[in-house]
This record gives C-alpha cells, structure tokens and sequence, in this order.
C-alpha cells in the first residue's frame, strides 16, 4: 500500500515538462529530533524552471534506492543544485583538510539519484556541486581545494572563455563573458568522466563548464546561473535546458 500514494504525475501532467530538482537535507541542532530537520532547496531554481516552461519536482533526500527509482521515472529533466563537498571516497581519495563534505545522507542520495537519472538518458543542468557530481559520477575526478580558491568564493565575479563548441556556446552566442563564483574545488580537466568534454574555463584554468559528448543535453556549470546578475543570461541557460526535455519527449 506504501507505494499507493505515489500517483502517476503523466497521467495529469499538463504539455509543461516534468523537472526534477535535487535538494538539500538540513539537520537541526538536536539530531534526535527529526521534526528539527529540514529538505531545501534554493527557490531561485524552482522559479527558474517554472518561467522557462518547466514543472518543478522537487525530490528529497530519501535513502531508499527504490523510492529514488520511482522519483526519477516521472521525470522528463533534472537540475542537480549547488550545495557542500562531496566526500572524496566518491573518486577514491581520502579527503584533504579543506574538503568539507557533508557526510550525512545528501551525497549518497544524490549521486544514487545522478546515476538514475545517466541511466534514463534524459537531460541534466548541474549546477556548481552539480556539475562536479556528473563528472564524479561518470568516472572523472574533483581537485578537492583549487589553488586560486580565494578568487571564487563569495559571489565573485570574474571572466570565462568558451574553449570549444557546444551547447554553451551555442546559448551565450560569444566566447567571453562574466560568471559569478562560490566554490574552492572544481572538476579536474585532466580526468574527466566518460562522455565528458570540457568547453569553459576561467583564465586561471578552472573548468566552468562541461558537456556531454552525445546527443542528450548534458551541461555542467561550475557558476550559478539560476542567481547571476544578468537577467536575460540566466534565462537563457534554462530556457535552452526546458527546450532540450520538452524535445526528448516527443522523440
């Protein structure tokens, strides 16, 4: 009877394609208390989907693969938010001083979810951490603490460079523009995952952007879109991502 409760969202759905959004799982002060706990998830990107054409699902943070399986069937997209470090036992190291992953049911239910969602081929915007797990989750590596890290933390603004062709290129229509920055690790370009290729980088060499090598939208963003400056940039990235999972279903 559990799984009764689980209605068939393609049975109501309007033409608005369905798009999962991952959240965040915060604990409260007592760890006894569950009601203390909280599942968030930054409105911007809810509101990011919905003016772009999309119908938001939120999916919390759940450890049963079976139920993270059931989420991920109703769903024709998925944005992977920003949030902590993952734990560096995802690519096999040991975690560095700096690493400041969050080891409490996040990580695996969301790298649980990422691999899901690889597996139904549908189209994925990672964001920040997000784009850090796509490549954890195809097989690359993160560098755990960047060397220029203290010019990418706090809302930082700074320049990037299309380095090769593909969807970004292909949204921003120019090889340079401004991103803004909060992070301290990044994807290692020298070993991304598989189907990955690299198409942006800060001018100290940071990876800003990684892309699918197929057919289905796969874009990676180290900079947060959902909440840059520039209005019509912004709206851009998620429109072209709505487009790309409004396509796949009709295929």
């Amino acid at each position: 009877m559990a799984n009764a409760a689980f209605f068939n969202m393609k049975d109501i759905k309007t033409t608005r394609p369905i798009i999962g959004i991952s959240t965040h799982f915060k604990y409260g002060d007592d760890y006894k208390s569950s009601f203390r706990n909280h599942i968030l998830v930054p409105e911007l990107y809810v509101q990011r989907v919905l003016n772009a054409g999309g119908f938001p699902l939120l999916i919390p943070c759940v450890e049963n693969p079976e139920q993270i399986e059931l989420f991920v069937k109703l769903l024709d997209a998925c944005v992977f938010i920003g949030g902590p470090d993952y734990p560096a036992k995802f690519f096999n190291e040991e975690d560095l001083p700096e690493n400041k992953a969050y080891l409490r049911l996040r990580p695996d239910f969301e790298f649980h979810l990422m691999k899901k969602v690889l597996d139904k081929n549908i189209p994925i915007l990672g964001i920040c951490a997000g784009q850090q797990l796509l490549n954890i989750a195809l097989g690359g590596k993160i560098i755990q603490h960047i060397p220029t890290a203290k010019e990418h933390y706090d809302e930082q603004y700074h320049d990037c460079h299309i380095t090769a062709d593909g969807l970004l290129k292909n949204i921003v229509e120019k090889d340079c523009f401004e991103v803004n920055s909060y992070h301290h690790q990044a994807v290692d370009p020298n070993i991304l995952g598989a189907g990955l290729k690299v198409t942006a980088l800060a001018n100290d060499g940071v990876v800003e952007a990684i892309e699918g090598t197929g057919e289905v939208f796969r874009l990676g963003l180290q900079f947060h879109a959902e909440r840059h400056h520039d209005e019509a940039f912004s709206k851009k990235i998620f429109n072209s991502f709505i487009q790309a999972a409004d396509s796949n279903i009709l295929k």
